[in-house]
């Protein structure tokens, strides 16, 4: 269906402004939205495309109508707010968009990373990670090497976990989020309750990044809260990913719910 995008205002939290998404639906999964700060416009997307909202005036914001792009997918995306380059992965597929040009402009991105999905970049190295399903792994990538042309790819280094618990859901990866301070990244199982911490080279690198700046520091797992009075598993929710991260306070945010039917946990 339709899409819109509502600016709240944060003194009282109501609707300020309610604009529609022109070009863009949703399907009942993926999307997401990220604020651009540096260009005044904010990339929106919804189930298979993406496009860009005007937030440079005072007043209403503009939907920018020529700049929808069609994609496979939106599963995770996220932006480098220092370049302007946009990644979108969607269970194995992945694509950079430039976000600078209007109409934006895409490139397949080919490795073989497995059935990738939670992606964030560290804005200020502009280092990348991104993390598989299934897999306790995850991919460090210096995207500041990543070829203007053509279909190479840029220098990366695998990540390995250090074990999961079950039940796991599509993890115990999945989703991501980087504190950009700290140059630390938080994967977290999809649908799963499995945590780790992974330390990202604390400035930017020359080539792919080594096991001696990049290394998973430790892993654990969500407590589960007594619900009437007895402790009740968790699972993240992903599809959007939900894992966020606030840098000041250096504190994770996920959304999890206790319901193993809607997870689909696998019990090994």
């Amino acid at each position: 269906g339709k899409m819109y995008v509502y600016v709240i205002k944060s003194s009282d939290y109501t609707v300020e402004y309610k604009i529609e998404a022109t070009g863009l639906s949703f399907s009942g999964s993926f999307g997401g939205i990220i604020v651009d700060p540096k260009r005044q416009q904010v990339v929106v997307a919804g189930t298979s495309s993406v496009g860009l909202l005007d937030i440079s005036t005072a007043g209403t914001p503009v939907w920018k109508t020529g700049s929808v792009l069609n994609v496979r997918g939106t599963d995770s995306i996220s932006l480098n707010s220092e370049t302007g380059l946009l990644f979108v992965s969607s269970d194995g597929s992945m694509m950079t968009i430039d976000t600078t040009v209007t109409p934006m402009t895409s490139r397949d991105y080919f490795d073989n990373l497995g059935t990738t999905d939670g992606v964030a970049f560290d804005n200020l190295t502009g280092l990348m990670i991104i993390t598989p399903e299934f897999e306790d792994l995850a991919y460090v990538v210096n995207m500041n090497e990543y070829p203007a042309t053509g279909a190479g790819v840029a220098p990366r280094l695998k990540v390995t976990g250090v074990g999961y618990s079950a039940p796991t859901g599509e993890g115990p990866g999945g989703q991501v989020a980087v504190n950009v301070l700290t140059h630390q990244a938080l994967v977290a199982d999809e649908f799963g309750h499995n945590l780790r911490l992974v330390q990202m080279p604390v400035a930017a690198v020359t080539g792919a990044p080594t096991a001696t700046d990049t290394f998973t520091i430790a892993a654990t797992v969500l407590p589960k809260p007594t619900i009437g009075n007895t402790p009740t598993q968790l699972g993240m929710r992903g599809d959007p990913n939900s894992v966020t991260i606030d840098p000041a306070r250096n504190f994770g945010y996920v959304l999890a719910d206790t319901q193993p039917s809607y997870h689909g946990f696998n019990v090994n």
